[in-house]
């Protein structure tokens, strides 16, 4: 969908294991490492909260982990 690889492992967000190449992921400027906190102000908890979070088409906020700081990216899933 976004060209991710989700662990669903139950701890607060979702970290980044993976990324395709040429996914929106990437080009919203996820890294492997990061750590997804929000979709659009709302918690991810799961993969399932995430993908049903995300609309092709529709640009989101994400707010994300990384190396103990806290940043906001728009990411736009294709559709």
């Amino acid at each position: 969908l976004v060209g991710v690889l989700l662990p669903d492992s139950g701890e607060r967000g979702l970290r980044i294991e993976a990324l395709e190449a040429r996914g929106a992921a990437v080009r919203a400027g996820l890294t492997a490492g990061d750590v997804l906190l929000r979709v659009d102000g709302r918690p991810v908890g799961s993969a399932d909260s995430l993908l049903r979070a995300l609309g092709p088409g529709r640009p989101v906020r994400i707010e994300i982990l990384r190396g103990g700081s806290r940043r906001t990216l728009l990411l736009a899933v294709g559709g």
